[in-house]
């Protein structure tokens, strides 16, 4: 298995569902997060439970995937922030 612990992950989708779940899980396993999400208020649930592992979470209301202009920024904004994502 590879390491996760202080790697940075982008998770679209983060409100709910799968994207919930994997934000949960890499929390647990001590990933940094970037979630976006369209949906503001499962976006916040989620930051908060992810945020009881103990890890930097970091969210953005955007992200229709089927816009690759708001894709590109949600990337963008989290390459500057930590120089990098290691998790998409």
């Amino acid at each position: 298995m590879r390491k996760i612990r202080g790697k940075t992950a982008l998770i679209t989708g983060a409100a709910s569902g799968i994207g919930r779940a994997i934000a949960l899980r890499l929390a647990d396993e001590g990933a940094t997060l970037f979630l976006v999400d369209i949906d503001e208020k499962g976006l916040a649930d989620t930051a908060s439970a992810a945020k009881q592992h103990g890890v930097e979470v970091v969210t953005r209301r955007c992200c229709n995937v089927a816009e690759p202009r708001e894709v590109s920024a949600a990337v963008s904004e989290a390459i500057s922030r930590w120089d990098g994502v290691d998790i998409l």
